[in-house]
C-alpha cells in the first residue's frame, strides 16, 4: 500500500541519512509516484536486497539498484518519466535539473465512475472537452504512458511560484486541481484537469463524429472562463494536452467538444468539431448545429503572438492571431471561410538564423535559416545540409559537422526592437534522419553571455551558460506546422522566410553575413511522395517525400527556412534549388518535420542517469 511505501522510506531514511530526500507521496498521498532515491531506499530496506548489497561494492550496489530499476521498467511495474525540477543548492545559472520519476500503475484502483462531470455550477466557470477517438486498440500500456506524461507536466506546473498541485491517479484515469495562490494570499484560481481513457459505457464517453466502437481518451478541464479561458490554459490544459498529443501520435483523431453545448446538454448530445479541420482556420465564431457560438481561442488555446505575456501558453493548435481576421462561421465539421493571410511581421521573430561555428578556427563555416517549433523545450527546425555533408559518399554523411573536431551550432534571434537578427545562442543536433530528409532538430543548450551582433563569419571563443533546462524563461515565440491529416493541395500559395546569403549584389557571397530576414512567395506545384532510398551505387541523396514549390526565389542562407501558408502553418523548410530553374525549389514537408520533432521531444524528456559512476553518485 502508499501508507506501507512511505513508511519504510521514513523508515530507511533514518538508518541512510545521505539518501534522504523529500518524499513525492508525501506532497502527492494519492499519487504512486517514487523518486529515484525513494527506489534505492525501499530496496535497501528489503532483506534480501540488503543482504546482496552487502556482498558487493558500493559502486556495484548502485549497479544492483540500476539493474532492478531495469527490470520493473520491462516488467511495467515501473513507468519512468522526467520532470524539470528545482535543485536544492541551485545557482542562478542552473537553476533546475532533469529529475527521474518512477509511476506505480499497479497500486492504483479504478477510476470511480460519476467522479467527473462536465458541467459547471458557476456563470463565471467554463468546461472544455478533447476527445481523441481510437478506431482500433489502443497500444500496448498506452494509459500507463499517458498518466506519465501528465503526471511530468503536472510536477513541473508544480514548482512555479504561488502555484500548488493537488494530484489522483486512478488505472485509467488522472485528476489534478492547480491552484494559484496571489500575493494577498486572500484570492486564488483553480483548474480542475481530468484525463481518462474511456470504454464505451463509461459516462464520460463522448458522442464523436468518427464512428467508433473502441475507447476514447478524454482530455477535460474546468475553471475560470474570462480572456478566452486564458487560467485553464495556463494552468495545466496547454502543456497537458501538448504532451498527450505526442503519446497519441498517429493512433487516433482528435475531436472538441462544443464548451456551451457541456454547459446544457447531456454529454451524449453534445457536438463536437475535428480539431485538424477548425485549427487551420482563421475565424472570429465556431458554431455548432445546436446554434452555439463559440471563440476558437476557448477550444484551441491562447496564441502565442497575441499575448506574449502569458506566463505558460503553449498556444497548441493555435492558429490565431491579431494580424488575422474573417468573417467565417463553422458550423459542425463543415465551414466556408474568407480568410485574410497572417501578416509575415508577426512569424519572423519565430524565424532563426542558424550557423555551424568552427571553434578551432574561430569562424563561422556555414549560414542557414529555421524556425523554433517548440519554446517549451528550445527546439529548432533547420536543414541537415548545414550540418552534415551531403556530397561525401553514403557511409560518411551522417558524419555531423562536417567532421570537425570542435564545433557547435550558433542560433540568431530576431530581437524585438531591432531590424536584424542577433547570435544569442548555442544548441546541439537532438534528431536527424540524414538518408531519408533534409531536416534535423536542434536543441539550444547555452546562452551568450554577451550576444553578438555578427557581420563577418570571424567568431572567438565567448562566454556562454547553460539555459536548456529554463529555456521557457526565454520566451521565444515559435510557429507550428501544418496539423496532422491536413493536406497541402496544389497552386496553394505559400511564404517562404529566411535569411539570404546572395550579398545583395554588393558583397561577394559569403563575404558578410546578413541578419535581415526576406521573405518571397510562391505556390506549391506537386508533391514527390515515397522515393526509392539512397542508392548505393551513387553518391546522391534521395529524400523519401518532398513538395515542390514554383515562382519562388531562394538564395543561399534560405536552407531551412519555413515555407507557411496563408494561416501561417508551416508546410516544410527549404531543403534544395533546382539547379536549372532559380524559381522552383523543393521542401522537406511538415510530415517529415513532425516524425523528427516527435523524436527530439522524446529525447528531452527522459534523459536517464547512471548509477555507476561517482560523479553522478553525488546526488545519492
Amino acid at each position: 500500500s502508499l501508507t506501507e511505501i512511505k513508511r519504510q522510506s521514513r523508515a530507511s531514511s533514518e538508518h541512510l541519512p545521505g539518501l534522504s530526500s523529500p518524499s513525492v507521496m508525501s506532497l502527492y498521498p494519492e499519487c504512486p509516484v517514487l523518486t529515484t532515491n525513494e527506489t534505492i531506499l525501499l530496496w535497501n530496506n528489503t532483506e534480501i536486497v540488503r543482504k546482496v548489497s552487502e556482498q558487493v561494492s558500493y559502486e556495484g550496489s548502485y549497479d544492483l539498484y540500476y539493474f532492478l530499476q531495469q527490470v520493473c521498467e520491462h516488467c511495467g511495474i515501473f513507468v519512468p518519466f522526467q520532470a524539470s525540477m528545482p535543485n536544492v543548492a541551485s545557482t542562478p545559472m542552473s537553476s533546475r535539473s532533469n529529475q527521474t520519476f518512477y509511476f506505480l500503475p499497479s497500486l492504483t484502483n479504478q477510476v470511480p465512475s460519476e467522479f467527473w462531470s462536465y458541467r459547471v455550477k458557476d456563470d463565471w466557470k467554463t468546461s472544455l472537452c478533447n476527445a481523441f477517438i481510437f478506431q482500433n486498440r489502443t497500444p500496448c500500456n498506452f494509459s500507463d504512458k499517458v498518466a506519465a506524461a501528465s503526471l511530468k507536466e503536472l510536477f513541473e506546473i508544480s514548482c512555479r511560484q504561488g502555484i500548488r498541485v493537488e494530484i489522483i491517479c486512478w488505472k485509467t484515469a488522472i485528476y489534478a486541481k492547480v491552484i494559484e495562490q496571489y500575493r494577498d494570499m486572500n484570492t486564488m484560481c483553480a483548474t480542475e484537469i481530468f484525463t481518462h481513457l474511456a470504454p464505451k459505457e463509461s459516462m464520460h464517453y463522448v458522442n464523436s463524429i468518427e464512428v467508433s466502437e473502441g475507447r476514447q481518451l478524454i482530455v477535460s478541464a474546468k475553471g475560470y472562463g474570462g480572456r478566452n479561458g486564458e487560467k485553464i490554459w495556463n494552468l495545466g490544459y496547454g502543456s497537458i494536452l501538448e504532451a498527450i498529443e505526442n503519446e497519441v501520435g498517429e493512433h487516433a483523431q482528435k475531436e472538441i467538444v462544443c464548451p456551451e453545448c457541456l454547459k446544457e446538454k447531456h454529454i451524449m448530445e453534445s457536438k463536437m468539431w475535428k480539431a485538424d479541420h477548425i485549427s487551420t482556420l482563421n475565424t472570429e465564431a465556431l458554431r455548432c448545429s445546436w446554434g452555439h457560438s463559440t471563440d476558437p481561442h476557448l477550444v484551441l488555446g491562447p496564441d502565442d503572438n497575441i499575448d506574449d505575456s502569458m506566463s505558460v501558453s503553449t498556444g497548441i493548435y493555435s492558429a490565431y492571431s491579431s494580424a488575422t481576421n474573417t468573417s467565417t462561421v463553422v458550423t459542425g465539421t463543415t465551414c466556408t471561410t474568407a480568410c485574410s493571410q497572417r501578416n509575415v511581421e508577426s512569424m519572423v521573430p519565430a524565424v532563426v538564423i542558424v550557423g555551424l561555428w568552427n571553434k578551432a578556427e574561430g569562424c563561422v563555416e556555414n549560414v542557414g535559416s529555421g524556425f523554433i517549433a517548440d519554446r517549451k523545450r528550445g527546439l529548432i527546425v533547420t536543414a541537415s545540409h548545414i550540418f552534415f555533408d551531403y556530397e561525401k559518399e553514403r557511409a560518411k554523411i551522417s558524419e555531423q559537422f562536417y567532421g570537425l573536431r570542435d564545433a557547435t551550432v550558433i542560433i540568431g534571434i530576431y530581437s524585438r526592437g531591432s531590424d536584424s537578427a542577433i547570435f544569442t545562442y548555442t544548441a546541439d543536433i537532438v534528431a536527424s534522419d540524414v538518408y531519408n530528409v533534409d531536416a534535423c532538430v536542434l536543441r539550444i543548450r547555452t546562452k551568450f553571455e554577451t550576444p553578438v551582433a555578427l557581420d563577418e563569419s570571424k567568431l572567438r571563443n565567448r562566454t556562454e551558460y547553460p539555459v536548456s533546462s529554463q529555456i521557457i524563461d526565454e520566451r521565444l515565440p515559435r510557429l507550428k506546422l501544418l496539423p496532422r491529416g491536413v493536406k497541402i493541395q496544389r497552386d496553394t500559395k505559400v511564404r517562404a522566410i529566411g535569411f539570404r546569403q546572395d550579398g545583395e549584389g554588393i558583397w561577394h557571397q559569403g563575404k558578410r553575413i546578413n541578419r535581415i530576414p526576406a521573405s518571397s512567395h510562391g505556390y506549391v506545384s506537386k508533391q514527390l511522395g515515397d522515393k526509392s532510398r539512397v542508392d548505393t551505387d551513387t553518391k546522391e541523396f534521395v529524400p523519401r517525400y518532398e513538395i515542390v514549390v514554383v515562382e519562388c526565389s531562394t538564395s543561399v542562407g534560405s536552407s531551412g527556412g519555413p515555407f507557411v501558408d496563408e494561416q501561417g502553418n508551416v508546410i516544410g523548410i527549404l531543403s534544395r534549388s533546382d539547379p536549372v530553374d532559380n524559381q522552383r525549389c523543393y521542401l522537406a514537408p511538415a510530415r517529415e518535420i513532425m516524425k523528427l520533432l516527435r523524436e527530439a521531444k522524446a529525447k528531452c524528456d527522459t534523459q536517464r542517469p547512471h548509477f555507476s559512476h561517482h560523479a553522478e553518485l553525488a546526488e545519492f
